[in-house]
């Protein structure tokens, strides 16, 4: 395999080759509004770059020697490889419907744009010092977030979610001060905190936010420019042709809608669906307040500023952001010519959001019973259970993968035995009328005709259980709690896990306990 350094020399940058730079002479850590797509950066060097841990699985996908020592040196800031050209870009993004102004990449600096097996990456430090996007803040990442940050996204990798993915994870020697919750004490605290940096790679790092920045602005030029760019580098579509703005844009509507029917099929929380952290490549973009839930709330969400991104309302919020972006494409159509059927093409396609949704969310739902064919009879059957769960405290992986696990059990209450056994019920066995309820449900589930493989390709046994990061991290510099998870995780549907460290749900004193069951 070739080294990252060969592998770099001979980077394409086609995003600084193609849109427009911002060349004011600030310095780069002064905040500023841009009126362009990028600024060029420099990473700020690291006092004592350290490895933390990096995807064996990543390096390979990529096709690149794993080389510690120059991965410190070429991933960390301390040197600017021959090939790259560090840029950071503008975007705009509104949050539960209100817009935000200008917001860019504030502590994110893409270094290169590469592609070693034929596959495009583009490479971006995370956490890497300010760019004129900073909005005042440092710059800076600490080791908690991208700890985080490298678990979630190569975890969701594995589970089949798309995602964007974690290379490595560095630190940088740099104490950095936040605000974050003293796990002896449970209160906010102002604290220092080991400085890092993730190394996130994904096809391009295009969000919603970019198209709106441009059209909040009404600079449809710029506007144009990054349709063209987006819709001949991430879709190999023509330039300049209305009909390729509707295909980006129908793909974009395609891919989010099915994207959030994935994380609900997982329970996975995004936490923060503004506009500007959605990927138009219907990726999994930006590790903040995630959490994966665990009792089953249709509203929960692991950041306690707001339910608003609730798990049950992330397919409400997504379509709201393929809305605004609609209004994007359907104003570019217009200004550029388009006819009246055109722009009605962009509006059908986001009429579609939930058609789309709604048909991969009803797949997931019978795959996770074990069924072979959807019908109102599965919605009746999931629902009914869903009620059963939310009002019995079940944890919500765990309820799935034991129902995966029900063959050669002829009766309703074996399979609530199995169920209980199992440590899915967090405040004991259902009695009386709740334990009628659920052996109703079991008998009408045991006549059906399941498929137990199935089920265990989409019901995975573990999950990055948000009190498992807080291990990790806090373990930190002993790394091999993080490793060791992190193994686990890549192989999150084995049986094997079952009955391991990390099967189960979370033990009670993770459940109400400030930045593990829920996060600021």
């Amino acid at each position: 395999m070739p080294s990252l350094r060969e592998v770099m020399k001979s980077s394409d940058n086609t995003l600084i080759r193609t849109l427009s730079e911002d060349t004011t002479a600030v310095r780069q850590e002064v905040p500023r509004q841009v009126d362009h797509h990028f600024v060029r950066v420099v990473p700020a060097k690291p006092v004592d770059p350290k490895v933390v841990i990096i995807s064996n699985e990543m390096c390979k996908e990529m096709g690149i020697e794993k080389d510690e020592s120059e991965f410190e040196k070429l991933l960390s800031g301390s040197e600017v490889a021959d090939g790259c050209s560090p840029w950071a870009t503008a975007y705009g993004c509104h949050h539960r419907g209100s817009y935000m102004g200008q917001m860019g990449d504030g502590r994110a600096m893409s270094l290169c744009e590469v592609s070693p097996n034929g596959q495009r990456f583009e490479i971006q430090l995370k956490g890497a010092g300010r760019t004129p996007f900073n909005r005042t803040f440092d710059g800076k990442c600490v080791i908690r977030s991208c700890i985080r940050e490298f678990l979630m996204s190569e975890h969701l990798h594995a589970l089949g979610i798309p995602t964007t993915r974690a290379l490595a994870v560095f630190t940088t020697g740099d104490s950095v001060m936040r605000q974050w919750v003293n796990h002896d004490t449970d209160r906010l605290e102002i604290q220092n905190e080991p400085g890092a940096l993730t190394v996130r790679v994904a096809p391009s790092f295009i969000r919603f936010g970019h198209f709106e920045f441009f059209w909040r602005k009404e600079n449809f030029d710029h506007l144009k420019l990054l349709a063209d760019y987006a819709a001949n580098r991430c879709y190999g579509l023509p330039t300049g042709e209305v009909s390729s703005y509707i295909t980006l844009f129908e793909e974009i509507i395609q891919r989010s809608a099915k994207l959030v029917a994935s994380w609900m099929g997982v329970g996975y929380v995004h936490g923060n669906m503004n506009s500007d952290n959605m990927s138009i490549h219907g990726l999994t973009l930006d590790f903040g307040p995630f959490g994966m839930m665990e009792d089953y709330k249709p509203h929960w969400n692991s950041w306690v500023a707001t339910p608003h991104y609730g798990y049950s309302r992330q397919a409400k919020c997504m379509e709201h952001n393929c809305l605004v972006l609609s209004r994007c494409f359907i104003d570019l159509i217009e200004h550029v010519g388009g006819s009246p059927d055109d722009v009605q093409k962009v509006s059908d396609a986001q009429g579609k959001f939930y058609e789309y949704f709604t048909n991969e969310w009803n797949d997931i739902k019978r795959k996770k019973l074990g069924l072979s064919a959807y019908s109102l009879d599965v919605d009746e059957l999931w629902h009914t259970l869903t009620d059963l769960m939310e009002v019995d405290y079940v944890d919500f992986t765990t309820v799935f993968r034991t129902l995966s696990n029900l063959d050669g059990v002829d009766s309703a209450g074996e399979a609530l035995d199995k169920l209980v056994a199992g440590g899915i019920f967090r405040h004991g066995f259902p009695e009386g009328e709740r334990e009628a309820l659920w052996i109703k449900w079991l008998e009408a589930y045991l006549l059906l005709q399941r498929d137990s493989l199935l089920q265990k390709s989409v019901n995975p046994s573990i999950i990055l259980r948000n009190y498992l990061a807080l291990e990790a991290y806090s373990s930190f510099p002993d790394v091999s709690v993080l490793q060791s998870l992190h193994d686990a995780l890549k192989t999150p549907f084995s049986d094997s896990h079952i009955g391991s460290k990390y099967y189960g749900p979370a033990p009670d004193w993770a459940t109400s306990k400030p930045g593990v069951h829920q996060t600021t």
